[in-house]
């Protein structure tokens, strides 16, 4: 009796230095999940800021540039307008075909066409600071909406080394990121055993969906853009999905950087959900394959 005893003494000994092991290398992987998390953020802070400046410094010339030639185009034809004996203007088919060609042209440019017929219109600041840095942000995130994208040689050139390193600098903040999502996920799990797991998944899909996607898409329905919901929720998964048609925009800058923001945390939930998915698929292969294994083992024992 008194060496059962000892035995289950020990047994219980060995259990608790298991879980404080357990513990100190778990509270240690998410103090080390931490520190990337922080070190990735400021390097991406650092990498996004190196190209703001220099997308705003290369392109922000080029557009005050393009724009005063646009004015000098619409002025130009309105000089040339013959007028009328009864005050109203006469438009040759010339005269015509020339601002048309100068819209098209324009607007390749980035300067739309309302802008080029109405005086009164400014022309669009796409390359200020915040706008660099959205497009920045498009950039790394592989979202690329196509409404700002570089029109120099310089800044298309820029590109060609900045892409590269900035998705995958990104790319290592959203995967410590998801980490975090899965960690948290799965202390969750650990509290509430009981809820079935199809039900857990269920329901941590809807959380993501809802919070990630719902939410920022009724926002901009009911105060940011004036589209229908379903027009903001197709927008906020082309986002997601970094699809980036860019048939649809967000034009308010402020609203641009909170959806950028959020385009951090979904692609992050993404990749979580995918990484999850793909690790019990895992698990289910292994499992079999091991199982498979055993029942082989066993049938060649018992021909002996």
């Amino acid at each position: 009796m008194e060496k059962d005893s000892e035995n289950e003494t020990e047994t219980n000994e060995i259990k608790e230095e298991s879980e404080e092991e357990k513990n100190t290398i778990s509270c240690s992987a998410r103090i080390g999940n931490a520190k990337r998390i922080f070190i990735f953020f400021l390097l991406n802070l650092v990498f996004v800021s190196i190209g703001t400046f220099s997308f705003h410094a290369l392109e922000g010339p080029n557009e005050d540039k393009i724009c005063a030639e646009s004015r000098a185009a619409l002025k130009e034809f309105t000089d040339s307008l013959i007028k009328e004996p009864d005050g109203s203007y006469k438009v040759t088919d010339e005269q015509l075909l020339k601002l048309v060609k100068s819209a098209e042209i324009f607007a390749e440019e980035g300067v739309p066409i309302s802008t080029l017929i109405d005086p009164n219109n400014d022309c669009p600041k796409l390359w200020t600071y915040g706008g660099a840095a959205y497009f920045c942000s498009t950039i790394v995130t592989t979202v690329g909406y196509g409404d700002t994208a570089p029109k120099t040689s310089e800044g298309r050139m820029l590109f060609l080394f900045y892409v590269i390193p900035g998705i995958a600098i990104c790319g290592a903040l959203l995967g410590e990121i998801g980490l975090l999502m899965s960690n948290i996920s799965s202390r969750i799990r650990k509290r509430f055993k009981s809820v079935p797991a199809a039900l857990f998944w269920t329901l941590n899909g809807f959380f993501g969906v809802g919070i990630l996607i719902f939410i920022p898409s009724l926002i901009i329905y009911l105060s940011v853009e004036e589209w229908t919901f379903f027009e903001s929720l197709y927008f906020m998964m082309v986002t997601f999905t970094t699809v980036g048609f860019g048939d649809l925009t967000i034009t308010a800058y402020d609203w641009k950087y909170a959806i950028m923001f959020f385009s951090y945390l979904g692609l992050a939930w993404i990749g979580y959900i995918i990484g999850t998915i793909t690790d019990s698929v895992r698990s289910r292969l292994a499992s079999d394959e091991k199982e498979k294994s055993s029942e082989d083992n066993k049938d060649i024992f018992s021909e002996f």
